[in-house]
């Protein structure tokens, strides 16, 4: 019932503005994001664009763009994103988010040095951010400074019991210690929570 009073609500205020601001940005960025939920990334690109076109400091659009970019199968979009998360620093230098994501990029193409500043930064601006402690640790595992690591992964198991990305870095590093009966304890978790997860994204 929740769901179908969020979307009827949702139809009508999309169909409000759509009658009263039919050419602005904030229009634009409507049909973008319902181009993008139904795969349509190409056309939602491109709506994204006109609406900074329009307004260029618009809150959120460009990380909205930016994540666009990073999650597309094309590899010249995904190019893409880094510019545009930079750009979402610009319009907003608090937006965590984008630090972490920029973090993500740096750490993909071998760079841990800025992995490591830019994820520091999004920790900073959200201590209870469980996807920042578990990216950070990741980057201090390969810097060899697990038992930082540790306490960003147990922090986040904290927040979000849930978190299965944390007990499957936790339990990676008990293994490294040895400690063979905590890694094993990690992995039944990380795959119980990762499968409510997968069942929970079938089910939408």
């Amino acid at each position: 019932t929740a769901y179908r009073l969020f979307v009827d609500l949702t139809d009508r205020t999309m169909l409000t503005l759509a009658l009263a601001a039919p050419g602005s940005a904030e229009m634009r960025v409507v049909m973008a994001r319902e181009l993008a939920r139904h795969g349509d990334e190409v056309p939602a690109i491109a709506n994204y664009r006109v609406a900074l076109q329009i307004a260029p400091q618009l809150p959120g659009v460009r990380f909205e763009l930016a994540e666009l970019l990073y999650n597309s199968n094309d590899e010249s979009l995904r190019a893409q994103a880094e510019a545009e998360f930079n750009a979402a620093l610009t319009v907003n230098p608090h937006d965590e988010k984008a630090e972490l994501m920029l973090g993500e990029i740096a750490a993909n193409r071998g760079d841990m040095k800025s992995a490591y500043d830019h994820e520091t930064r999004a920790l900073e601006m959200q201590p209870d951010d469980g996807d920042a402690c578990t990216e950070l640790a990741k980057v201090l595992i390969s810097m060899h400074d697990t038992k930082k690591a540790r306490q960003l992964l147990e922090h986040a198991i904290q927040i979000a019991p849930s978190n299965y990305v944390a007990h499957l870095r936790l339990g990676a590093l008990d293994r490294l210690d040895g400690r063979m009966d905590e890694a094993e304890k990690e992995n039944a978790l990380f795959k119980k929570y990762k499968e409510m997860q997968d069942q929970l994204q079938r089910s939408e």
